[in-house]
């Protein structure tokens, strides 16, 4: 005796995949912002051993290490054949903050940003035998796009095609005052915030912004602010915190509110 056997109906079905759709929409976000924590802890975390890398450092040398701008400005010589992590022999050390590679940061990932799509150290720029300079002098957004996610040149920060920003210097590690005369009538002004936050004393306040990540922002490399867009910034204590991205929101990435007097 045949039996008969029963399909699903079409109406089934498509419940079914309804069903489905709806569980998909309610969890994509979820694994996305779960997927985001896990990338914001692990780049905290990058940023905690650069702090401890810094202490270090200061202990050894007598003072933090010296900034691009400094560099490029002569205070210390770049050597052939180097990149911003110095070399792959491991013989020279970096430039900038990277200068703690590899006695003090002995890994170059710590220097990235799990969020950063840029995954080979040697590319800089976009621009062939640029390879120490994170900054031509551009807007191409190229120009913001390297394997160090915590240097170089913020493109929120860089109003100009140099540091005079209202909003505190366009480089993520800086030692020095920045130059605010293009927002204080033709004179430059320095304010308290930025007077105390300066890694070139002896002994800075804990509280100095050392640098901070833009990479978990909506767009990393655009210089128009967004409201929901986040950096972290590390203090020289070794503490992270989670600040918007805006620099009119209230605390900018690199600690200081607005220039000029205050």
């Amino acid at each position: 005796m045949k039996t008969k056997q029963h399909g699903f109906t079409l109406i089934e079905l498509l419940t079914v995949i309804a069903i489905i759709a709806i569980l998909a929409a309610i969890l994509l976000p979820v694994f996305g912002r779960a997927r985001e924590q896990g990338r914001r802890t692990s780049c905290m975390s990058n940023l905690h051993q650069i702090a401890l890398a810094m202490k270090m450092y200061k202990q050894d040398c007598r003072g933090y290490p010296l900034d691009w701008p400094e560099t490029v400005a002569g205070h210390r010589p770049f050597y052939t054949g180097s990149r911003w992590y110095g070399n792959d022999s491991k013989t020279q050390p970096g430039y900038g903050i990277a200068t703690l590679y590899p006695d003090y940061v002995p890994n170059l990932r710590v220097f990235n940003c799990p969020n950063n799509d840029e995954t080979d150290p040697k590319f800089s720029n976009g621009v062939d035998g640029k390879d120490y300079a994170h900054w031509i002098g551009d807007g191409d957004e190229n120009n913001y796009r390297h394997f160090n996610s915590y240097d170089g040149t913020d493109p929120l920060f860089s109003v100009t095609d140099s540091e005079k920003t209202a909003h505190g210097s366009a480089y993520k590690y800086r030692r020095r005052p920045w130059a605010t005369d293009a927002y204080t009538g033709g004179s430059a002004v320095i304010s308290r915030d930025q007077a105390k936050r300066m890694l070139i004393w002896r002994n800075p306040s804990e509280d100095t912004v050392i640098t901070w990540c833009s990479q978990h922002r909506a767009d990393p490399y655009s210089g128009t602010p967004r409201s929901g867009d986040l950096d972290l910034i590390v203090y020289l204590d070794g503490s992270t915190k989670t600040v918007k991205s805006n620099p009119g929101a209230g605390e900018s990435g690199h600690g200081s509110n607005a220039a000029g007097a205050q």
